[in-house]
């Protein structure tokens, strides 16, 4: 995500909303920190806390201390508060020019999730990135689709199988490279699992996140960009 964002938005700036309470949500934004001020050798962007339980009721002005307007926001949160804030935060700036915010996997899809379904009266653009997207059709997930179609005669409808997939598939793949198959099979498994982790940097990592871009009538997948640190790819 930092490559994307330093590709597209650096000029604009970044400001972050983080919920204090999600511990991913909180992880997600000391690694895209870390990343971004490595990456572009600025200090960390402002960045304001609130609590989940909190998101419909702390006052839009408390959330947008520091804020200056142009910035792109970045919103590593739940999908439910995401979509609360994307909402309440472009009414309070009611700006008639495209308002965009930066988010990750939390978001969840349009169609399931809750970004974007909560109206405005003024516009914004959501950035959603996706470490499973099987709009990317990559060569990985080209063939989990291959294996799909073979047993079910169609394609996914979602990226959930593939991910089981993926988890199970990095599982074996493990075992079948690095087990010590005179010991015990679940610690085989697990010893297995943990070298071919440190044997290989990006072990079953995905190399490229599906970008969509998403606003209050849908979503659209973008293209790709690469999940390996200082490449991008479009």
């Amino acid at each position: 995500m930092v490559n994307y964002f330093v590709e597209n938005y650096l000029d604009s700036g970044l400001f972050i909303i983080v919920e204090q309470d999600c511990k991913n949500c909180v992880d997600f934004t000391k690694t895209f920190t870390d990343i971004y001020t490595k990456t572009t050798g600025k200090p960390s962007p402002k960045l304001v806390t609130f609590l989940g339980e909190n998101v419909e009721k702390i006052p839009s002005s408390e959330l947008l201390k520091g804020y200056k307007p142009g910035q792109a926001i970045l919103l590593p949160n739940t999908s439910y508060a995401s979509g609360v804030l994307m909402s309440r935060i472009a009414n309070h700036l009611k700006k008639s020019e495209e308002l965009v915010f930066l988010g990750g996997d939390g978001w969840g899809s349009w169609t399931a999730g809750y970004v974007g379904k909560l109206k405005s009266s003024y516009p914004y653009k959501g950035i959603r990135m996706s470490p499973w997207s099987i709009e990317a059709k990559t060569p990985e997930y080209m063939a989990f689709e291959k294996e799909f179609r073979k047993h079910k005669k169609k394609s996914p409808e979602d990226n959930i199988s593939y991910i089981s997939y993926q988890t199970l598939l990095s599982a074996v793949e493990a075992y079948k490279q690095y087990a010590n198959r005179e010991k015990p099979p679940r610690e085989a498994f697990i010893d297995a699992f943990l070298k071919a982790r440190k044997q290989v940097q990006h072990w079953f990592r995905p190399t490229q996140y599906g970008v969509y871009a998403l606003n209050q009538k849908g979503e659209k997948f973008m293209g790709t960009i690469s999940a390996l640190p200082g490449k991008v790819s479009k």
